[in-house]
């Protein structure tokens, strides 16, 4: 089923000192028995696509803010993978035999 949202689709919550809008979809997802969704943006720039941010996980014992706060601390580590392998070369396979 598609569906658009609307202002009554979505809650504002704080994280941090920030205050976001959140939709929350709690259910099956394709091949995936249970799942939580949550797409995000600033409360500032609600349904503006460029601010649109998308988690999903597995855990659905997770609330929704329990969710964003665990990626808001999570995000500077990927940030600093991501930026790792790419200017250090990280990514690419230095063993070149099974035996190594």
């Amino acid at each position: 089923m598609n569906k658009i949202l609307t202002q009554e689709d979505v809650n504002l919550i704080k994280v941090g000192n920030r205050e976001y809008y959140v939709y929350t979809y709690r259910g099956k997802l394709k091949d995936i028995p249970a799942c939580l969704i949550v797409l995000c943006w600033p409360k500032e720039a609600l349904f503006k696509e460029w601010c649109l941010r998308t988690f999903i996980t597995l855990d659905t014992a997770l609330t929704t803010e329990e969710l964003l706060i665990h990626y808001k601390s999570r995000w500077p580590i990927e940030t600093f993978l991501r930026e790792t392998k790419k200017h250090l070369g990280l990514d690419d396979y230095q063993v070149k035999s099974n035996n190594s």
